[in-house]
């Protein structure tokens, strides 16, 4: 299965949304490794990927938990409310709500905003899922979510979000890689979804108690560098998945020179790395200039901040109403 790049797709001449055929994907993708009972997806959007979760013919999880800003969860609380109302929908607000997830064990959607994060990896959770939100996030917020998913129980963890994109063409990306998960997760699963403007990487990771051999990956890493790789995205996120299991700094400083070399275009991911193990200080400069010049061809001078909070929703409780009521008519 690859991921359609389109806007839409020509479905027996029906224009479909292709967001609709990755999120299809992304659930049949983790179907094909787990089957979990409880997921939690960072950024669930306007509600689709857990409607699709809590519906599929495959495998449905008995609790599908949202988390996100609360602005955005009222939007999935308007929809999910339409399009399954056979489901309970409950927020996880206050403390006392979290009992609540050992309560409601069927056909239930869980809401909880992202201060709340931390306390809901207190519980089993089975799998944790981000799909195209991370690309877009500061490298703060990005560090924020990797650590706590580090730091959980859960062993499984699914991404699909920008990968290998030109260091002067970052468009919505605001920060050179995510996620990049430590050594404890190994990917299972793992693609390079091709575009011009937008590349994807989509991975299945799963935390592995058996002990990282990095002499091993040294091995592998100097094999393919001999055969002239990377050439390309998927060469860049073989090898890239194996560079960021390692410590060795010489060699690391050496892929971002192949990468940067063998490589049509220069991947974000090589200034990453560059500042991660203090590459030399020209190498840095160099990469930060071209990612500089980048952003600001697109409009985006200093990498403005896009995931603020607003302090109030006005008239929230009529805005729900509205909304509440518009779903009906589209999904009646």
């Amino acid at each position: 299965m690859r991921l359609p790049l389109a806007a839409y797709v020509n479905c027996q001449q029906t224009l479909v949304s292709s967001v609709l055929y990755n999120h299809i994907i992304h659930t049949m993708r983790c179907l094909t490794y787990t089957r979990p009972n409880r997921v939690v997806e960072i950024g669930g959007g306007y509600g689709a990927p857990g409607r699709i979760w809590m519906t599929n013919g495959i495998h449905r999880p008995k609790q599908y938990i949202d988390v996100d800003f609360p602005e955005s969860l009222f939007y999935a609380e308007c929809y999910l409310h339409a399009t399954l109302p056979n489901h309970q929908i409950v927020y996880l607000s206050n403390e006392s709500d979290f009992e609540l997830l050992n309560q409601y064990t069927e056909n239930v959607i869980f809401l909880c905003p992202i201060a709340n994060f931390k306390k809901l990896l207190e519980f089993d959770i089975d799998l944790i899922t981000n799909t195209g939100s991370l690309q877009e996030m500061s490298e703060e917020y990005v560090s924020f979510y990797v650590k706590m998913i580090e730091n959980s129980q859960c062993k499984t963890f699914y991404s699909s979000n920008y990968f290998a994109q030109p260091l002067n063409s970052l468009l919505e990306s605001m920060n050179f890689g995510a996620p990049i998960m430590n050594k404890e997760w190994q990917a299972k699963f793992k693609a390079f979804h091709p575009s011009d403007r937008r590349s994807v990487a989509e991975v299945f990771f799963a935390r592995s108690l058996d002990i990282c051999d990095e002499k091993n990956i040294k091995i592998k890493i100097n094999d393919y560098i001999k055969n002239d790789m990377p050439r390309n995205g998927t060469e860049f996120l073989e090898l890239f998945d194996l560079i960021r299991q390692i410590d060795d700094r010489e060699l690391i400083i050496e892929f971002i020179g192949l990468a940067i070399k063998r490589m049509p275009y220069i991947p974000k991911e090589t200034l990453f790395l560059a500042k991660k193990v203090n590459a030399p200080i020209k190498t840095i400069e160099k990469l930060e200039k071209i990612a500089a010049s980048g952003r600001k061809n697109m409009g985006i001078v200093g990498g403005t901040e896009t995931e603020n909070i607003r302090s109030n929703l006005m008239s929230l409780n009529k805005v729900k109403t509205s909304y509440k009521k518009l779903f009906r008519r589209i999904f009646r």
